[in-house]
């Protein structure tokens, strides 16, 4: 709306409601004269209204006019176009108007005293759904008795009596519940009117329930025969749809009461009268009151009781939906939606619950091939890993990981100069030993030529062991294939150790999938079922895989226990190398489509359900 300075009205209905409510009740208690009722009325419909940005109340003499504005909420409310067209067409048809745009939702409903036009009230909303847009208006539509009833002023009743009237109706909005509300509601209706008590019970399909608020003075409870008349005679009332007094006094219409005659003389009263609470055109709930004397609920009293019923009906709607549990609103909610999608309008709705009902009969029925996803890593079929074979020190490296070798392929060289000097001195400790073996040939001693025999053969087996690794110190590739793993480009000279492993071979065209399982559905797998791969390098391609191995070889990984399955490729697409990564899907089966969908919170509440129970 053009001008409009948006406000958080909602704010009453936080955790300060309470003392909120009760500080704008006070203030309209004790409003000076019509235009600041009006301005605190807005203030305190806007917090009960859901989502107001705006708010105005135009009022005039009855019939005649001119109409003004009076109040608005904000104060410097600029009133834009739709605001004013809802306002228009309410003054001009006397019935309620809801205006709906694509930004806001603009309320506006005519006052009417004695079928004479006095205003109008307008709001604007924030854009809602046409349940809750129909709730809005009836709330306004009874907010509507408190400006009815400041109109009213000094016509048809004293001010105090309003006053008294709006502490009623405050007290039943600040009580925490329903019941606690109307027993305090009851007793000071009571003691403004001169009652000597009195009672309300609540209204719902017709029939009237047990009296459930009272004037703390009267216990009924120890009279089983005044609860059952005062039953009686507010369903007396309330079938006929009137106002009961008795003995009814002079010009009263024809009505029957011989409940309320019933309940006066079983209660010892001197008159009876009972009140239905209106809201929205029907009857919520219905207050009957006792005096003392003939005549002292006389005509002041009467429509003391009046006005505050209608007041209180509305008040008493809002604590009663207020206060239902959980399953009975989330009940009228599905009431709701069921009226809405029979009714004849929301087409769009219909067809949206159509489509859900056969979705919903289509996953009931049909089924699909579960599959199981697990994340999968590629690993060469027969994987080789190269060791040092002596102490030594690295000389050369002609490959690194990720390059292609073919069987044969020298990949790395050591350092032979340590070899290559312990072999001399071997050698020149064996021909020493030979010389002294000839010379004790030439002297004939036995002793001396048996033990140069031994160190010529010591000398021997030292020298056969340093060409052996001589001719290992170049690290040659076993078979075709692409290294995997090892770098030994920035370690030359390095020291290394007899085995350590230097590289990692794999095949080129032979490789497995490895999938790791999580263990919710490892029992599901088994050997020779089919799955297919899609791998990070080739989003756009599958790979067939056959499930070859189930180990029981488990890891935990980001909190999940998975377990190794292998799988064998069918099919190995030139561009595979080890080390690749994607997802497997593992089909295990049929089953019916809701299941395959629910899998995963079935299992969860079972486990739970297992946990918990006794």
């Amino acid at each position: 709306m053009a001008g409009a300075e948006i406000h958080d009205f909602t704010a009453v209905r936080g955790p300060d409601a309470q003392p909120a409510f009760a500080e704008l009740w006070r203030s309209l208690r004790g409003a000076p004269d019509l235009t600041e009722f009006a301005g605190h009325w807005l203030e305190l419909q806007s917090g009960i209204l859901t989502g107001a940005r705006a708010g105005i109340v135009v009022l005039g003499p009855g019939e005649t006019g001119p109409f003004a504005p009076v109040a608005t909420r904000p104060a410097n409310l600029a009133v834009g176009t739709e605001l004013s067209l809802a306002a228009e067409a309410a003054l001009a048809d006397r019935k309620g108007v809801i205006r709906e745009t694509v930004g806001s939702l603009c309320l506006a409903y005519p006052v009417m005293l004695d079928d004479a036009l006095h205003g109008v009230v307008a709001f604007e909303l924030s854009p809602r759904a046409k349940p809750e847009a129909l709730q809005a208006a009836r709330q306004l539509q009874w907010g509507l008795a408190w400006i009815e009833s400041a109109i009213r002023r000094g016509s048809l009743l004293p001010n105090r009596a309003l006053a008294d009237v709006m502490d009623i109706v405050a007290i039943l909005m600040e009580s925490p519940s329903l019941r606690i509300g109307l027993n305090a509601a009851m007793g000071d209706l009571a003691r403004c009117v001169g009652a000597e008590w009195a009672t309300v019970a609540l209204v719902r399909d017709g029939a009237v329930k047990e009296a459930s608020a009272l004037t703390l003075s009267f216990q009924p409870s120890r009279s089983a025969a005044i609860v059952k008349a005062i039953g009686s005679a507010m369903q007396e009332a309330m079938d006929q749809r009137a106002e009961i007094v008795d003995p009814a006094p002079a010009g009263a219409p024809p009505l029957v009461r011989r409940a309320h005659g019933a309940l006066r003389e079983t209660a010892a009263a001197g008159s009876v009268f009972s009140c239905l609470m209106p809201c929205a055109g029907e009857a919520v709930g219905v207050i009957t009151l006792a005096g003392k004397a003939v005549d002292s609920l006389g005509p002041q009293a009467a429509a003391t009781v009046r006005l505050a019923a209608a007041m209180l009906g509305p008040a008493v709607e809002l604590k009663r939906r207020d206060d239902r549990w959980i399953g009975g609103k989330l009940w009228d909610w599905g009431i709701g939606w069921a009226k809405r999608l029979a009714g004849p309008s929301d087409i769009g709705w219909k067809l949206a619950g159509t489509a859900v009902v056969l979705a919903l009969m289509a996953v009931s029925v049909a089924e699909t091939t579960y599959r199981v996803t697990a994340p999968v890593l590629l690993e060469g079929a027969s994987q080789r890993v190269l060791t040092s074979p002596i102490q030594g020190y690295i000389a050369a490296s002609l490959a690194r990981a990720g390059d292609l070798v073919a069987s044969g392929d020298v990949i790395a060289r050591l350092d032979d100069k340590d070899l290559r000097a312990e072999r001399a001195r071997w050698n020149a400790e064996r021909e020493k030993a030979a010389r002294e073996h000839q010379r004790g040939l030439a002297d004939g001693d036995r002793m001396r030529v048996q033990v140069q025999r031994a160190q010529i053969d010591q000398a021997q087996a030292r020298l056969d062991l340093i060409d052996e690794n001589l001719t290992r110190i170049e690290i040659r590739a076993p078979f075709d294939g692409v290294i995997v793993r090892g770098d030994l480009s920035q370690s030359q000279g390095a020291p290394v150790q007899r085995g350590e492993a230097l590289f990692e071979i794999a095949p080129r065209d032979a490789y497995r999938a490895v999938l790791k399982v999580d263990e919710r559905d490892i029992a599901l797998l088994r050997e020779g079922q089919s799955a297919s791969v899609v791998l990070s390098s080739f989003p756009d391609r599958s790979i067939a895989v056959t499930v070859a191995r189930i180990t029981p070889v488990s890891a935990v990984e980001e909190g999940r226990n998975l377990f190794r399955v292998e799988g064998r490729i069918t099919e190995t697409p030139p561009e595979l190398r080890p080390g690749m990564q994607g997802t497997a899907k593992i089909e295990v089966g049929s089953r019916p489509l809701y299941e395959a969908l629910t899998v995963r919170p079935r299992q969860w509440l079972t486990l739970v359900w297992w946990r918990w129970r006794p």
